[in-house]
């Protein structure tokens, strides 16, 4: 995909594998339209998810990546070869895709199609906004704690406000 332009954050050196690491490196850097960037300091990885239009993550085996969390939140469909929690072929939040073909018409589609670029974009940012935000994490624990205290006391926990929700950078 010579027309395109890619971005590759991230460098995972494990040991033993010192010198796959380095000719990956070496190699990527004859590339004309990829950008080897290394390692990537947290703090200037959303830079980098707002100058795209599409994340893709070619790893063969992940759990449930916080990459993709950080690029949903941008608004930023997924093209991947792992389906975290099948996100992707159930939740419509990209495409998995079983191999470079698969994974470069996917891109192409995207690119070309861009009202479904936008229409999965937003339904990757609405889930990371119900599902991955403080508040809505704090509410379903709340709920959770208190339908699990309801059998020991015999009466439901009363439900608090989110009023009185705090965090370490609150003080």
């Amino acid at each position: 995909m010579p027309e395109r332009t890619f971005a590759i954050a991230g460098q995972r050196e494990m040991p033993g594998e010192e010198v796959l690491c380095q000719t990956i490196t070496e190699e990527a850097k004859s590339i004309l339209n990829l950008l080897f960037l290394g390692a990537v300091p947290f703090g200037e990885m959303a830079s980098w998810y707002d100058r795209s239009w599409l994340f893709v993550n070619t790893s063969t085996t992940e759990g449930f990546p916080n990459t993709f969390l950080e690029a949903w939140d941008r608004g930023l469909p997924a093209v991947a070869t792992v389906d975290p929690d099948r996100l992707l072929s159930e939740g419509g939040l990209g495409f998995v895709c079983k191999d470079v073909d698969e994974i470069a018409a996917r891109i192409e589609l995207l690119h070309r199609d861009r009202r479904l670029l936008a229409e999965i974009g937003e339904r990757a940012r609405a889930y990371v906004a119900s599902e991955h935000q403080r508040d809505g994490i704090v509410s379903r624990y709340r709920n959770l704690i208190a339908s699990l205290t309801a059998g020991v006391t015999g009466k439901a926990a009363p439900a608090r406000s989110q009023e009185g929700v705090s965090d370490a950078s609150d003080h």
